[in-house]
């Protein structure tokens, strides 16, 4: 062995045991999601070396609070999936670039590649034929948002809703249109379809519709907000599906393997899913539900292990 090797190979040494003061010295936990096996798989897969290569991730987003919504105060992206996404991409090296759009947009733009992934999408299976899912994130299903009627149990309520006079609000592009769409939700009711659920909510808070059908996900903070509100479960199960990110149809199983095996970890972790839960206010909207709730409704509410709201 030559000087030159001897050095370089010295100073490698030093180098590695720098970093291994300096990690033991920090007292900060690690919460990466990634292993060794994540970086094995990153250094396969073209989908991490295509983002790499850029330097960031492409993202197209829209406000679904609390699992992900704008920060008026500071103009950045927080709630479940931002957090998961600002920690892997930190662990790629890259950095994060939202494009604000519409849920229907996000589709659309992960399938001709303007972004790389659109988070917190219900994996139907129309949307299935036009984009792949990764590993899912959570799961939740629809349900109406409705004015309070104290006289009224909750079939007693549906009954009352799906009549020919009254107006509900549906998402363009959200699932729960998107079986409507299919003729798979037979509703007597006339249907008004707006752009985003800000302007469902908008539109029954104004009167000019009696309810609202959209995700359970983003029911409590609508209903802690209004509490003259409260949710109703339809009879029989409204699209109970994984909730995750949209990517091409492009990339393989192999491609994805990073991305995946980050979201297992991030799962399974206490610093992971369920402390981001805690921060972010997700919890159960079963105290909110108008009772007697349907046992496919409860069931699914128990398999989320969802907290319950704070008193």
């Amino acid at each position: 062995m030559n000087r030159r090797n001897r050095s370089f190979i010295f100073g490698v040494l030093l180098a590695s045991l720098a970093a291994t003061a300096y990690g033991s010295s920090s007292g900060q936990k690690d919460t990466s999601v990634t292993d060794d096996s994540t970086l094995k798989n990153a250094e396969q897969s073209r989908f991490v070396q295509a983002i790499k290569e850029r330097g960031y991730v492409r993202v197209g987003i829209s406000e679904a609070a609390p699992q992900q919504h704008l920060d008026p105060s500071t103009g950045n992206w927080v709630g479940v999936f931002p957090e998961f996404l600002s920690s892997w991409a930190k662990s790629l090296g890259v950095t994060v670039e939202y494009t604000n759009t519409t849920f229907a947009a996000m589709v659309v733009g992960v399938q001709s590649g303007i972004y790389d992934v659109a988070p917190d999408l219900t994996a139907t299976d129309e949307r299935r034929k036009a984009v792949n899912f990764t590993e899912p994130m959570l799961e939740e299903f629809g349900m109406y948002y409705v004015k309070k009627n104290p006289n009224l149990d909750s079939t007693e309520y549906y009954q009352h809703l799906n009549q020919s006079d009254k107006t509900i609000c549906s998402v363009v592009g959200s699932p729960y249109q998107l079986v409507i769409d299919a003729g798979k939700l037979k509703l007597n009711a006339k249907i008004l379809k707006l752009p985003d659920y800000q302007s469902c909510n908008a539109a029954l808070l104004a009167g000019r519709v009696v309810a609202v059908l959209y995700a359970s996900s983003t029911a409590v903070p609508f209903i802690q907000a209004n509490p003259s509100y409260a949710l109703l479960a339809p009879p029989k199960p409204l699209a109970v599906k994984p909730v995750t990110f949209a990517v091409s149809k492009e990339w393989t199983d192999k491609d994805l393997a990073p991305l995946n095996n980050a979201i297992s970890k991030w799962k399974s972790s206490p610093d992971g899913m369920e402390a981001a839960h805690k921060r972010w206010g997700v919890v159960s909207p079963e105290p909110y539900m108008i009772k007697p709730v349907p046992s496919w409704a409860s069931k699914v509410l128990g398999e989320m292990k969802l907290a319950p709201p704070k008193e």
